[in-house]
């Protein structure tokens, strides 16, 4: 059986596996033993979280086809392969036609109105329970690391030029807004994860597929889905990710390539929002854009990256900033 490595996982590795007879899948597998909280549970959890919604929206998803071990220390699932597909971020990398932009700017609010069709109503306290779960716990997880010691403490820092002051210096303000602008508060079914590199897009067809859902949300609101596609087009985060960034004492630098297309799709992604949304929701959306990279920090810090741990806690410090000079 031939065997290629796909990317993602941070944690975890990504296979397809080409089978001298039959049809191609992809295989998932995780060890059983290191990374047990961040590795195994995660990969658990998306595990059951997309068996389940592969039923619940077929065509959405792609099916569970086995799961199980391949050894005392490495637990496996494969899912259904989407041929010809390409990820909607590297889609738009590779092109800046408005009216293809259009299009997958419709067709990922199609996918997700399917799914956030079905809802109902919440308190508001849950936005403190995320708060702690997935702002505090995560930095306190952080904490120890000498360098992020080094940067969480500081009275500022210098993020690609710009003075900064870290967000661990701001929570209280921080937590503040959130509980402010949680006012939409209907929770609904999420795929917990949707970057645009977990978006598959098949350009024949126009067909899209959410691969690699997140269960550990804590709230499930559409304004979580949408500040991971801000994650993605506002932040550019797998442009950031799949460079080195320059460390030094309190300073972070770090470039990256234009990207036109997916400029364009920011744009509109944006003003499709803005449409939808009131502006106390389009403000807590920018606020868990900013989570969203405390949310990974850990994960960094797991996989062995402390550097893009450090540049992703700068980065969430200077939206924070950013913030507050819109308001």
């Amino acid at each position: 059986m031939k065997k290629t490595k796909l990317k993602g996982g941070s944690l975890s590795q990504v296979w397809l596996m080409e089978p001298d007879m039959g049809h191609p899948f992809v295989r998932k597998q995780v060890s059983l033993t290191k990374n047990r909280e961040y590795g195994f549970q995660r990969w658990y959890s998306q595990l059951k979280r997309q068996e389940r919604y592969a039923k619940m929206f077929p065509g959405i998803f792609p099916d569970v086809l086995d799961y199980g071990v391949l050894s005392d220390s490495i637990a496996y699932f494969d899912m259904e392969y989407i041929a010809n597909s390409i990820t909607v971020h590297d889609h738009l990398l590779v092109t800046d036609d408005s009216k293809v932009i259009d299009g997958i700017v419709e067709m990922l609010f199609i996918t997700f109105d399917t799914m956030h069709q079905h809802s109902w109503k919440c308190a508001r306290n849950p936005i403190e329970l995320y708060f702690h779960e997935e702002v505090t716990t995560k930095l306190n997880d952080c904490q120890g690391h000498p360098d992020f010691d080094k940067f969480a403490n500081a009275d500022y820092i210098i993020f690609n030029g710009i003075e900064v002051k870290p967000i661990t210096k701001q929570l209280e303000k921080f937590k503040r807004y959130m509980v402010e602008y949680f006012t939409l508060t209907d929770q609904t079914f999420t795929h917990g994860n949707s970057t645009l590199e977990n978006i598959l897009y098949v350009p024949s067809t126009k067909k899209m597929v959410f691969i690699d859902p997140y269960e550990e949300n804590i709230i499930d609101s559409p304004l979580c889905e949408y500040s991971q596609v801000y994650q993605s087009a506002n932040s550019k985060y797998e442009l950031y990710n799949a460079e080195i960034p320059v460390i030094g004492d309190h300073t972070v630098e770090m470039e990256i390539p234009d990207a036109p297309g997916l400029e364009l799709f920011n744009l509109k992604f944006r003003r499709e929002l803005n449409n939808r949304l009131r502006q106390d929701d389009m403000r807590l959306v920018d606020l868990l854009e900013i989570s969203q990279f405390i949310r990974m920090l850990p994960f960094k810090v797991q996989s062995g990256n402390a550097d893009m741990m450090i540049f992703f806690f700068a980065h969430a410090s200077n939206l924070f900033r950013v913030f507050e000079e819109r308001l």
